[in-house]
């Protein structure tokens, strides 16, 4: 139990952290607890961020819109943002292997050539202005 106080402070912490930011609006989904209340699991998230997406899409408030998932459920979603007229974008983190590693990219390569960002953990630690604080 002790190591989901740890989470939840540093949950907590990050959270107070992005709230700063006035471009950021956070969506926090009610987690759901198993038998044991030992091990939370995220609960509709896949929806949320899918629905998002296609809004984001729709609003023409975007020049582009990026989904950072190698979630395959989130494939419906994208084919209907890629129907909108903002440009749509994909991007996974990778092992760096040449070819996109998830079926969300070989999905929309195939059905409408969307190629994906393949990010690695090299590019990651090379995006953080203080590396103290990435965890």
């Amino acid at each position: 139990m002790e190591n989901i106080g740890i989470f939840i402070e540093r949950f907590r912490a990050q959270k107070e952290q992005w709230g700063v930011d006035p471009l950021f609006r956070g969506t926090y989904p009610p987690m759901v607890y198993g038998p044991s209340r030992l091990r939370p699991k995220e609960a509709g998230v896949d929806v949320r961020l899918g629905l998002d997406l296609v809004k984001a899409a729709e609003s023409r408030k975007f020049d582009v819109v990026v989904l950072f998932s190698s979630d395959s459920d989130l494939f419906p979603a994208v084919q209907d943002a890629v129907r909108t007229s903002t440009r749509v974008e994909l991007a996974a983190w990778s092992t760096g292997a040449s070819t996109p590693g998830n079926l969300v990219s070989h999905q929309a390569i195939k059905s409408f050539r969307r190629w994906t960002h393949m990010l690695t953990e090299e590019t990651f630690w090379d995006c953080q202005d203080d590396l103290s604080v990435a965890a």
